[in-house]
């Protein structure tokens, strides 16, 4: 009742003239959006509001219409902004809308670091603000730019904003009016020739997903790669893959469903990490063996570097201390250390050491021979300076 009074009040004020600007928020080629006060007769003021001035030849802003016209019917919407007033003025789109405090779903990860515990504080009702679009108003409203900064936390409340470019699904369309929206985010036919749809604003919330899990802005290369920084949890990986599959009709089919899934494939990795599997493969024990029968020899390598350095032999003895501690446990120790991590399994170390989780074997490789060419480069240094301090 309070904001259909707000309505009546705002209807009654000369619209364009009584904004107070405090601050421009945005201010784009198409779009400007500002914190306002509405200024009474008497000097009175209500708010703060965020107005936007939308270019209407684009095509856009026509969701604010929708939500504005369901409010004012007395719908009310617990993921969604409240719009008070929706009019036209020299073509272009004047939105008066709520304020909504708080933090962004992207700074909220940025304060309190990617997790599988923040994403199912914060995924779920994301993927019910979704369903509210998509479910509430017939024809289904299309968001077509879920981001993390469009998502905004308030007393524990999720609010999404930002529907610049969110228009109706049209049935028959052969695509849609205006390819707008975040590349990272936005699915593959949202910048073709298909029209967007329900499946579209699935693909956003899979990418949404991924960097809720890890902090990390969707690649191309991530998603042609299926996602590898996921490896971590299996579960969780195939969710991201199928939200985000090139075809729509290979999504999941609604945002209720993609939240369901994905409390399932976490309560599984939670349950998994909580009470890793004892089954181990007989191809892991050996696995294992060979990484005991490596480390042995590498501790071998190790203290006959040491020994080398406390207690050296012929032209060693030469060597200054300092010397002989970057020569041997230093550099040889490199050296050794590269080649036996090179050639480790590392199958039981990724299932029981977290830092290990996304090295393969082919990883692994890399780095060992990477650290055996750094430890190279240090003895050559070396050796010169040791030709120079036994002078």
């Amino acid at each position: 009742m309070e904001n259909d009074d707000l309505s009546l009040y705002l209807m009654a004020l000369d619209r364009d003239g009584s904004y107070r600007v405090a601050e421009t928020l945005k201010q784009g080629t198409y779009e400007t959006t500002e914190v306002v006060y509405f200024t009474g007769a008497q000097g009175g003021e209500l708010g703060p509001f965020i107005r936007k001035r939308i270019e209407r030849r684009r095509g856009l802003g026509e969701a604010y219409r929708s939500l504005c016209a369901a409010q004012r019917g007395g719908r009310r919407f617990r993921h969604l902004p409240c719009v008070y007033d929706v009019h036209e003025r020299d073509e272009t789109l004047i939105v008066i809308m709520e304020y909504v405090s708080g933090a962004t779903l992207q700074d909220e990860v940025y304060r309190r670091d990617a997790s599988l515990p923040l994403t199912r504080e914060l995924f779920p009702p994301l993927c019910d603000g979704v369903t509210e679009l998509h479910t509430e108003f017939a024809p289904p409203l299309i968001h077509r730019d879920l981001k993390p900064s469009n998502a905004i936390i308030c007393d524990g409340n999720l609010t999404i904003i930002d529907f610049g470019i969110a228009r109706t699904y049209r049935e028959g369309a052969d695509g849609d009016t205006v390819p707008f929206g975040t590349r990272a985010y936005a699915p593959p036919e949202q910048f073709g020739f298909r029209q967007t749809d329900e499946q579209s604003d699935i693909y956003a919330l899979g990418m949404i997903l991924y960097y809720l899990l890890t902090e990390h802005t969707p690649s191309p290369e991530a998603v042609r790669l299926g996602f590898p920084e996921l490896a971590f949890a299996p579960k969780l990986q195939a969710v991201v893959a199928k939200a985000t599959a090139f075809d729509p009709h290979a999504r999941y089919r609604s945002a209720e469903e993609l939240k369901q899934v994905f409390l399932k494939a976490a309560a599984a990795s939670e349950a998994r990490a909580a009470d890793p599997p004892r089954n181990t493969k007989p191809s892991e024990v050996l696995g294992l063996v060979w990484d005991v029968f490596v480390a042995l020899i590498w501790g071998i390598c190790i203290a006959a570097c040491i020994s080398s350095m406390v207690s050296p032999t012929g032209n060693i003895q030469d060597y200054p201390l300092w010397l002989r501690a970057l020569v041997y446990p230093v550099a040889m120790g490199l050296f050794f250390t590269g080649i036996a991590y090179a050639l480790l399994d590392k199958r039981w170390l990724r299932r029981h050491i977290p830092l290990l989780r996304g090295q393969t074997f082919k990883k692994g490789l890399i780095t060992g021979l990477i650290a055996v060419a750094i430890s190279l480069v240090l003895l050559f240094i070396l050796a010169a300076v040791a030709a120079y301090a036994i002078r």
